[in-house]
């Protein structure tokens, strides 16, 4: 039998070309499941500062998003955001919203996280549950729907203003764990070794 000893070395103690190869094989270390961990906790947080600031209520699994493609976007569909307004006012019957509403990227070569527009919505499309009205009634009653037609839209604008922010986290959250300073802190914090040539020992 023989006895094989085997140099090895810290991250920090290898050359520059070693290192090179390091990064790159260990490239997707920190972002394998971002998806399911990062994103998950900035897109949680993003629905409790909705609920803080409009009172509206979002189910965490009817929010869609993608940073990694040409059709960078992050929204809920329209469904989805009616029922949750139909919990915050009652007399609120339905809106004539794009199907998915929220944010979408205008790529023009500016890079992934440039030109998000918002989607279009019209406070004229916004219906209520008709109530049989008459005279002085149905005058006041016209007067409070275009009161809670001013409240949804305030607080559709506070969530995009949110989702923009929840966009720009995610953007920069991935970009960062994908660094070469995070891959590092990664591969120093679990101790690995590496032979002369940047392989795993």
């Amino acid at each position: 039998m023989k006895i094989l000893k085997i140099k090895s070395y810290e991250f920090k103690e290898l050359n520059p070309e070693a290192k090179k190869r390091v990064y790159k094989k260990f490239a997707n270390i920190n972002v394998e499941n971002f998806a399911d961990f990062s994103a998950e906790e900035i897109i949680i947080n993003a629905i409790a500062e909705i609920k803080e600031k409009t009172g509206i209520c979002l189910d965490y699994k009817t929010i869609e998003w993608e940073i990694l493609s040409r059709e960078n976007r992050i929204f809920i569909p329209a469904g989805d955001l009616c029922g949750a307004l139909r919990n915050k006012y009652p007399s609120f019957s339905n809106w004539d919203l794009p199907k998915n509403f929220g944010l979408y990227c205008n790529y023009l070569g500016g890079g992934m996280n440039s030109g998000l527009n918002s989607s279009d919505f019209n406070k004229d499309k916004i219906e209520f549950n008709i109530e049989y009205a008459y005279g002085l009634e149905e005058a006041i009653e016209i007067k409070q729907q275009q009161k809670i037609k001013e409240d949804i839209i305030k607080d559709c604008e506070i969530i995009l203003s949110i989702f923009e922010k929840t966009y720009k986290n995610l953007y920069d959250d991935y970009n960062y764990l994908a660094s070469e300073k995070a891959i590092k802190d990664t591969i120093e914090a679990n101790n690995y070794l590496f032979n002369a040539d940047g392989g795993i020992i």
